[in-house]
C-alpha cells in the first residue's frame, strides 16, 4: 500500500541503537543499584527524528487508498507485523467515522511484543457532514491514532524492553480535487527503554512531538511543505520542494548542530 519509505514505527532496532550511541554520554549519578540514564545526543536525536518523519510519511502514503474507503493495508502500514494478529481486523462504523480497534502479540526467537492500536478516519463532506462512504462529495479525511507497543527481547545475554505510546491527529483535505491533497497533522511519543548487557544498565525516558503542514499530489506525488519533530530542547526541521528527498537542519536550543537530507520514494510528475 505504502510506496514511501516504509520502517516499522516501533523501530526496535533504531530504538536500541539510540541507547548504544548515548552510552558513553550516560549520567552514572544513579549508583550501582538502578539503572543509568542516559543522555541524548545530536546523532540519536537526528536518528529518531528521521524515523518519526518516516513512519509520518507512512501514513501520508496511504492517503489515496484511505481516501477511496480502502482498509486492506492499514495494519500493515502501521506497522504491526503479520504474525502479530489472528487476521486482519475489520473497521467498525461507529455513526460519524470508521474505527479499527485491536490488540495483537508477536513472539519469536529474539522476543515477544504486544500491541494495542487504535485507529479511526472520518470523512466529510464539504458542508462538514460526515460520509460513511467517501464519493465525489468527500472533501476531507480526518485520522486518530492510538498506539501502544510493550516489547522485550534478548540477545546472547542482553536484553531490551521498551514501552511506546504513541498518538497522531491528521487531517486531509481537497480530496474532491483528487489533489493535491493538503494534509495537516501533529503527534506526540513516548518512549520508555531500558537496555542491560555488556555490564551496561541503561534507562532512556523521553517525550517527542511532530507537526506537518503539506501538500501532497495524488498517485504517490513528492510533497511540498514542512515538518518538525522536537525532543526536549532539540528541533529538527524539514523542507519538502516536491522532489523525491527532503532536507532537514536540527538545532539544540537555537544553535544548529546538524544537517542533511533523506529520500522520499515518491513521483514527480513530468514536465
Amino acid at each position: 500500500m505504502m510506496s514511501w519509505i516504509s520502517p516499522r514505527p516501533p523501530r526496535l532496532a533504531s530504538l536500541a541503537a539510540i541507547v548504544m550511541l548515548a552510552a558513553g554520554c550516560s549520567d552514572k549519578n544513579t549508583g550501582p543499584a538502578g539503572p543509568s540514564n542516559v543522555e541524548l545526543d545530536a546523532q540519536s536525536v537526528e536518528q529518531q527524528a528521521v524515523s518519526t518523519l518516516s513512519f509520518v510519511q507512512d501514513l501520508i502514503g496511504g492517503v489515496d487508498e484511505l481516501a477511496a474507503g480502502d482498509f486492506s493495508g492499514v495494519t500493515g502500514d502501521l506497522g504491526v507485523p503479520g504474525g502479530a494478529l489472528r487476521a486482519d481486523p475489520e473497521p467498525v462504523w461507529d455513526g460519524s467515522g470508521w474505527v479499527l480497534d485491536f490488540q495483537g502479540s508477536e513472539t519469536d526467537a529474539s522476543g515477544s511484543a504486544t500491541y494495542d492500536i487504535y485507529f479511526r478516519v472520518q470523512y466529510l463532506d464539504g458542508s462538514g457532514t460526515p460520509q460513511q462512504y467517501p464519493d465525489q462529495n468527500t472533501y476531507s479525511l480526518g485520522m486518530a491514532l492510538d498506539y501502544v507497543v510493550d516489547a522485550h527481547s534478548e540477545d546472547q545475554g542482553s536484553t531490551f524492553d521498551i514501552l511506546l505510546d504513541y498518538a497522531v491527529d491528521m487531517n486531509v483535505s481537497n480530496l474532491a480535487t483528487g489533489g493535491p491533497y493538503q494534509l495537516d497533522g501533529s503527534g506526540d511519543m513516548f518512549i520508555d527503554m531500558q537496555f542491560s548487557g555488556d555490564g551496561d544498565n541503561l534507562r532512556l525516558a523521553m517525550g517527542m512531538g511532530w507537526a506537518a503542514d503539506l501538500s501532497v499530489p495524488a498517485n504517490d506525488g513528492c510533497p511540498t511543505g514542512t515538518a518538525s519533530v522536537t525532543v526536549d530542547s532539540w528541533t529538527m526541521n524539514a523542507l519538502y520542494g516536491g522532489q523525491p528527498y527532503y532536507d532537514w537542519e536540527l538545532f539544540d536550543g537555537a544553535s544548529k548542530v546538524g544537517e542533511g537530507s533523506e529520500t522520499l520514494l515518491c513521483t514527480v510528475p513530468a514536465s
